[in-house]
């Protein structure tokens, strides 16, 4: 048995070296390389290895303080600069009155709220805040688990359906937060080697679902179409090309852009999605209780088949005056999300009064849609042909049909792809939102997160309009906003020079001498010049603050 052994031992020797002579005649420089790790191991194994002391050093007390009064921790999360924390500071609402269209802000009552998507004025009705306060009592404030883990309520159920039944779809699902709505439903279809075809001014929560998804992305430019055409034939030819295996293909795109107002060519994408064989998903937070003739959105307000979607998304937050988000489409599309929607899976549910609160807004919408849209028509018509739309030195963004309009600085597209102009254009912005608040009107300065936005948009103006609005205090409340924003762009920085300058304002003729005017009432407070009650350009901070301007409204005392 030895010899058997000793056999053995002999023949894989002699292998082994068959084996080392033929690999070093056919490829020398391998078994160079071979030769060197294993020469390395035995080293490794061979050589002393470091072992620190088992004898603790000891410090004295002395060195011990000297040591702890130089540590410094690292902070947890990033340190804000001041500019990031003033993005957190914004006015706080101390109540809403009833309507839902005047706020009190900072103890300042009848602030006219022309900066919140309350698009159908359902904020403040009565009906929608009866439903909510039923369900408090029945149900509590919370469900305090995910709908998968004894979340789900009778209230969570029953939106669902009457989504379903208003958009003639086979189920919807209802999500806890509107952000999280198309954040989630993305990713859990796309997947890493899948394909998105997204519009490039697509919202951050849609550009937060293109990234969770990690798919591929290509971009087209912002609604055009013949640029969608070109990248969707171009990536097909290439796949055909290349070969492999299949992928999924999906159009990502809204159906009121966020951030520019504008609406998507519907129609033109449902045609080349078809053509190029791509699923479609349209994200309708700003659309759905907008455009269509009951207000279903963009699918009605094109007249396109709503099947022609993989499903669409919409936040609640801003016709149905709520908290949540919804997604519709096939029973097989909302089921697969109740397993991989990971916002559906893993946040607690939508609060039940609010869902009541929702579907109560839904049921008025349903069952008489017209004198919510009509009224919303003639609130936006008034925003449209307001002055807002022809201001020297500024563009105004969006279509005519949107509730809302975006007003940006017309500079050059450098003085936006750089921090110092994005900042710049933030101030001007900041500047006339603060003024138009002191003058009794809340609007909103848009800041974005630069640092994770695919691309930069240009810093803006924000007004919004709601149905519940009086039309004439909403006139003049654009007015009022015109003339602030006319008399910010007297005094821009060097840094942002308009691409045409505005035309100076001639000054006002010195006034004839004569005897002094009796003295203003006790009664009436003033301020930079002009009284309180006064909209006029003068009633506006000193960074506003023009220096020759008169009062245009010489009857006030």
């Amino acid at each position: 048995m030895i010899d058997d052994a000793i056999h053995l031992a002999q023949h894989l020797y002699n292998v082994a070296i068959e084996f080392t002579v033929y690999m070093y005649q056919n490829d020398p420089y391998h078994v160079a390389v071979e030769a060197a790790l294993a020469l390395w191991v035995v080293y490794l194994m061979l050589g002393s290895s470091f072992r620190p002391s088992s004898k603790p050093t000891k410090l004295s007390r002395t060195e011990i303080d000297e040591l702890v009064e130089e540590w410094t921790p690292e902070p947890l999360v990033p340190v804000l600069d001041d500019r990031q924390k003033a993005m957190e500071m914004g006015p706080v609402i101390d109540r809403v009155e009833p309507g839902g269209v005047h706020v009190t802000i900072e103890g300042k009552d009848g602030v006219l709220n022309l900066g919140s998507g309350n698009y159908l004025g359902l904020s403040g009705n009565r009906d929608c805040i009866q439903a909510a306060l039923l369900t408090l009592k029945e149900y509590g404030c919370g469900s305090c688990g995910p709908r998968g883990f004894y979340g789900s309520v009778n209230p969570h159920v029953h939106l669902e359906e009457a989504f379903a039944r208003w958009l003639g779809v086979e189920e919807s699902i209802l999500y806890s937060y509107g952000f999280s709505t198309i954040a989630s439903a993305i990713p859990a279809f796309a997947k890493r080697g899948d394909v998105i075809v997204a519009d490039k001014a697509v919202s951050f929560p849609v550009q937060t679902g293109l990234r969770l998804s990690r798919s591929k992305i290509l971009w087209y430019e912002h609604n055009d179409m013949d640029d969608l055409e070109r990248v969707l034939s171009e990536y097909v030819a290439a796949a055909d090309e290349r070969g492999g295996k299949l992928n999924r293909r999906f159009v990502v795109t809204e159906g009121v852009f966020a951030n520019t107002g504008t609406i998507c060519d519907l129609p033109r994408i449902v045609e080349l999605k078809n053509k190029f064989r791509f699923r479609l998903v349209v994200e309708e937070s700003h659309s759905l209780g907008v455009l269509g003739a009951s207000g279903k959105g963009v699918t009605e307000h094109f007249g396109v088949d709503i099947d022609e979607l993989l499903f669409l998304t919409a936040s609640l937050s801003n016709s149905f005056a709520a908290v949540g988000g919804i997604c519709a489409g096939s029973s097989v599309v909302v089921d697969h999300q109740r397993l991989s929607g990971s916002g559906y899976c893993f946040s607690a549910s939508a609060p039940p009064m609010l869902s009541s609160a929702a579907n109560t807004a839904l049921d008025l919408v349903a069952d008489s849609p017209a004198p919510f849209l009509d009224a919303l028509a003639d609130r936006v018509s008034v925003l449209h042909s307001s002055r807002l739309r022809s201001l020297p030195g500024t563009v105004a963004l969006g279509s005519h049909r949107v509730p809302f309009l975006h007003l940006v600085l017309d500079v050059p597209d450098s003085a936006t792809a750089s921090d110092d102009g994005r900042n710049a254009q933030e101030d001007v912005w900041s500047a006339v939102a603060a003024a138009a608040l002191d003058a009794g009107i809340l609007i909103a300065a848009t800041r974005f997160n630069y640092s994770e936005e695919y691309f930069t948009p240009q810093p803006a103006l924000t007004i919004s309009v709601s149905a519940a609005m009086d039309v004439d205090d909403l006139a003049a409340a654009l007015a009022t906003i015109a003339d602030i924003v006319t008399n910010a762009l007297t005094s821009l920085p060097p840094l942002l020079a308009l691409n045409q300058p505005i035309p100076a304002i001639p000054a006002s003729p010195e006034p004839p001498a004569r005897a002094a005017p009796p003295a203003a009432p006790r009664a009436r407070a003033v301020r930079n010049g002009s009284p309180a009650g006064c909209c006029c350009p003068m009633n506006l901070p000193p960074v506003l603050a023009p220096s020759k301007l008169v009062c245009r409204h010489p009857n006030l005392p």
